[in-house]
């Protein structure tokens, strides 16, 4: 697996690091320390930790004005992200799905590749664990009952969250964290010790997930091919969630009864339908805003909204503003860059306007 990340204004990328998939108890712990110095960043140092089916970035960085990060990861891998500051969503590239970023939240991912642009304009302060599935496996088997719908993601190779809500990072996950990064064993001990805390970690974020949605996953209504019967639904909603089925249309079509579909549904994905399906037209609206001159009420009637003020009440909901200031951020950004420039005169903007149709763009 490949793990690469670019900030637009630098020449290098600030990782590109390849281990193989294949977790290899004998291969070397790698470690490296990046230090940047840049007139737009105030601050930027990364801590990197490779060995074979292991990539840890610990990343601290700071800008003075808004850049752009393009992150990307090639190959099977599960992704435990720890954001410890900064927020953002990022596109990712080839779909309509966002990735947000949120302070002082958790998740757990699993991807067969993926490549997000995420715009940083804040200080971001995160600590990523990338793991093989090899490795993964090692830590808990493909049949234990604390992850039977996040196994069958990764074994259809589809890509998606343990849970589509994060969780809080915790003091204990801070400690463990803390346990790692503070480690001055070395070799084998290093090793056994990093592994055991990997494992320790992933205990947290499960006993989290599950805690937060209050779902028993040792005694779960699922069985046997119940499992892809959801995930069939899960796609019917995504291919078509601007007019969705109803509960009862949904468990016909995917061969469950309206029980099993509710509550199965909010045991493997940790949300109801209802919520995924305003999630995801949520996500579009955001999109729409950003990148068309549609109006909010044909954004809303696009998205299968018959009363447009319904729309800006879900959308506040989610995203906690209304569409309409969206529309005003995006409309006011450039202005405001044009009448700081006009205050530096005329030669500061003939020298700066690629820049502002840059930001633009």
């Amino acid at each position: 697996m490949q793990v690469v990340s670019k900030i637009d204004i630098l020449d290098q990328p600030v990782c590109n690091k390849t281990v193989p998939d294949n977790y290899n108890v004998n291969s070397v712990l790698q470690e490296v320390e990046v230090c940047l110095e840049h007139a737009v960043l105030k601050e930027f140092r990364s801590k990197q930790l490779v060995t074979d089916g292991l990539i840890i970035l610990d990343t601290y960085m700071c800008f003075s004005e808004a850049v752009i990060d393009t992150y990307e990861i090639i190959g099977d891998c599960i992704v435990m992200d720890f954001v410890y500051e900064g927020n953002t969503i990022g596109a990712v590239e080839d779909s309509d799905y966002q990735m947000k970023i949120a302070s002082g939240t958790h998740s757990l991912m699993y991807t067969p590749g993926f490549k997000v642009t995420l715009p940083v304009d804040q200080a971001v302060n995160y600590y990523t664990i990338i793991l093989s599935t090899d490795l993964y496996f090692k830590l808990i088997s493909h049949d234990s009952c604390l992850h039977k719908g996040f196994e069958l993601k990764i074994r259809n190779k589809k890509s998606g969250y343990f849970s589509e809500q994060h969780g809080t990072i915790s003091p204990q996950m801070k400690w463990v964290i803390n346990d790692i990064r503070n480690c001055k064993r070395e070799g084998c001990l290093k090793r056994l010790f990093l592994e055991a805390k990997l494992k320790e970690l992933l205990v947290l974020q499960l006993e989290d997930f599950k805690t937060k949605n209050e779902v028993d996953l040792a005694e779960s209504v699922l069985r046997g091919d119940d499992y892809e019967k959801l995930e069939e639904a899960k796609v019917i909603i995504e291919k078509d969630y601007v007019s969705p089925p109803s509960l009862c249309e949904l468990a016909r079509i995917v061969s469950l009864n309206e029980f099993k579909l509710k509550k199965g549904f909010k045991e493997l994905f940790n949300t109801t339908v209802h919520c995924y399906v305003v999630k995801l037209r949520m996500e579009k609206a955001q999109i729409l805003l950003n990148e068309t001159d549609y109006s909010v009420r044909e954004i809303a009637y696009k998205l299968g909204y018959k009363n447009p003020a319904y729309f800006s009440t879900a959308f506040k909901n989610y995203h906690g503003f209304v569409p309409s200031e969206n529309k005003k951020k995006l409309f006011m950004q450039p202005l405001s860059l044009l009448f700081g420039l006009w205050l530096l005169g005329v030669s500061a903007i003939r020298e700066l306007i690629v820049l502002e149709s840059i930001i633009v763009s």
